[in-house]
């Protein structure tokens, strides 16, 4: 049987455009072409709701995947940091593909998927209680660069190339 071929959906989104949100029903996966988004959940406090940021995606990061994979509602909201382009696996498309994988590898799939849900919901309980005692924990980008090697001095104006680090 030949595959079925599909049309290619993009949208694009202007900072500050909310992507879909928490609660809302899986419409598709999102692929990050061009761009930033941020992901994030509303959350009870005792000053009204807050949203609690979980992860900012960039160019070839895709999202929405959990509420396709499970069948579920969004369990999060997505907002465009900046403008921001997506390719978009419909519905359709994620159903097709999925149909001709084994059962158990969907069953697997969705077991992985609710142990992440759990996983989530406690890392941002245990976000909640940090920031109600004042704390903050650093976010992956500067995490990244704190875990970084530092980076070697350049070479000053007019120093050969025996001056310079060596390429590794």
């Amino acid at each position: 049987m030949p595959a079925k071929l599909y049309k290619k959906v993009e949208r694009c989104y202007n900072a500050g455009e909310v992507i879909f949100e928490q609660g809302a029903p899986a419409d598709g996966i999102y692929s990050v072409k061009v761009g930033w988004v941020s992901v994030y959940k509303t959350k009870p406090s005792p000053n009204g709701p807050v949203d609690m940021e979980i992860v900012r995606l960039g160019p070839g990061s895709m999202f929405g995947e959990m509420g396709m994979l499970d069948q579920t509602r969004r369990d999060a909201s997505v907002r465009a940091v900046e403008y921001t382009e997506c390719v978009i696996i419909t519905q359709d498309m994620f159903e097709n593909q999925m149909a001709s994988l084994p059962a158990w590898v969907v069953n697997f799939i969705k077991i992985l998927i609710s142990r992440l849900r759990i996983t989530n919901d406690k890392l941002l309980a245990t976000l909640q209680v940090l920031e109600a005692h004042g704390l903050s924990v650093p976010d992956a980008k500067d995490a990244a660069q704190a875990a970084a090697p530092p980076q070697p001095a350049a070479a000053p104006p007019g120093a050969g190339p025996a001056a310079r680090p060596p390429k590794a």
